[in-house]
């Protein structure tokens, strides 16, 4: 059995990697450090933190370095609080994780086998150096489920109850691709239709800075901030509600159809990265709340889901855009459809949801299977078994 120390971590270890802690000198463990971005992306003009990240290893106890000489222990960088990789990013040198978990190897003269990184993404590089291994934890957090929101769902769906809306579209930070895509909305009138949510200002981040690269005209930025589950708050606050907010909940039951717009669409490289598709809870969400979705999302991330053993709905629209590795291409095709389903009437949309309801409860039911039973931390137990009887 493995355990895990309680390491250097900002949140729960037990929650994080699903171990117990360790309580005996003879247990096999784990010691866990949890990366701080404050110390592995320092601001690109500041040269003096570039410096001390370049140079900073992390400190471990005597008593844990021995034990991972002795094979008792396993050094474990956790990266999952992020979705994307950091394995990729240290080629563009926008990144120091990567030269900072070698420094820490050097000054205690570690090997591969001592030491993992545990980062949310679904398809991470491995370098040379040490261990990598993927764990979804982003995805199959845990997310509020109120049984009384789920059975009327449930009965909307079976009474083909029309909504006042037709999609959903939740964006919190306002990335290039969501003020593009937010653009096409306002241009097609569809931010009346539908139930759109477009915060702007974002702490530091604004959409104002796309203005001249995206052509955006000052009758949309006027129009800004679409708010739907934040009313009457600054929309510069960063503590943007989760599932557990019942206006949140409230837009799943006013519409027919989550279009998930997630944090990253292209690739942090400038062209397609096959090591790079990074995913978070937004479509987890349309899942525990029994509705359809597509994935406005780097490619692949579909395909992902339908590992997992979710069910998708090709028998509803075209969900090739999936494996588009096109960046615009996939997009215009993610349009077409937003703008299609837009054109939909409320009958139509109420019929294909009945239609969907096997899909979208075997969706919900598998979600808690998967989640509950631990499946997403099957590559990072068998990792660790393999590692720890490695002689």
């Amino acid at each position: 059995m493995l355990f895990t120390h309680n390491g250097q971590m900002n949140s729960s270890v037990e929650d994080l990697l699903r171990l117990p802690l360790k309580t005996k000198n003879n247990q096999k463990y784990v010691y866990p450090i949890q990366i701080e971005m404050s110390k592995t992306c320092p601001p690109v003009k500041d040269h003096i933190k570039i410096s001390e990240a370049k140079s900073f290893r992390y400190s471990v106890p005597f008593e844990v370095i021995q034990d991972i000489k002795n094979n008792h222990c396993k050094l474990l960088f956790d990266f999952t609080s992020e979705s994307y990789d950091i394995t990729y990013k240290y080629f563009g040198g926008k990144d120091y994780s990567h030269q900072i978990i070698c420094n820490t190897m050097q000054k205690y003269n570690l090997n591969k086998n001592d030491v993992i990184l545990l980062c949310g993404n679904i398809k991470p590089f491995e370098p040379k150096e040490y261990h990598v291994v993927s764990l979804a934890y982003q995805i199959f957090m845990p997310l509020c489920q109120s049984e009384d929101i789920i059975n009327k769902q449930y009965n909307q769906i079976k009474n083909k109850v029309f909504r006042p809306k037709k999609l959903l579209t939740f964006m919190g930070k306002p990335y290039k691709h969501r003020a593009e895509m937010c653009k096409f909305i306002f241009e097609n009138n569809f931010h009346k239709t539908n139930l759109v949510t477009c915060y702007t200002p974002f702490k530091d981040m604004s959409i104002d800075k796309y203005k001249d690269d995206l052509n955006l005209s000052k009758e949309f930025l006027e129009s800004l901030p679409w708010i739907y589950d934040l009313q009457d708050k600054d929309s510069s606050d960063p503590f943007l509600p989760r599932l557990s907010s019942d206006t949140e909940k409230q837009a799943f039951l006013d519409t027919y159809i989550h279009f998930v717009s997630e944090t990253y669409f292209e690739h942090t490289s400038d062209d397609y990265n096959n090591y790079e598709l990074d995913m978070t809870d937004k479509c987890a969400k349309a899942i525990v709340m029994a509705n359809p979705f597509i994935l406005h999302a780097q490619p692949g991330a579909l395909g992902y889901l339908k590992d997992c053993g979710f069910k998708t709905f090709d028998k509803w629209w075209d969900e090739s855009y999936d494996t588009e590795k096109n960046h615009t291409e996939r997009k215009n095709m993610l349009y077409k459809l937003y703008y299609d389903l837009s054109k939909t009437s409320h009958s139509q949309l109420a019929n294909i949801l009945y239609e969907m309801y096997d899909i979208v409860e075997h969706n919900r039911d598998h979600y808690n299977t998967f989640k509950d039973s631990s499946k997403h931390y099957k590559e990072l137990y068998s990792i660790l078994d393999k590692l720890f009887h490695i002689r």
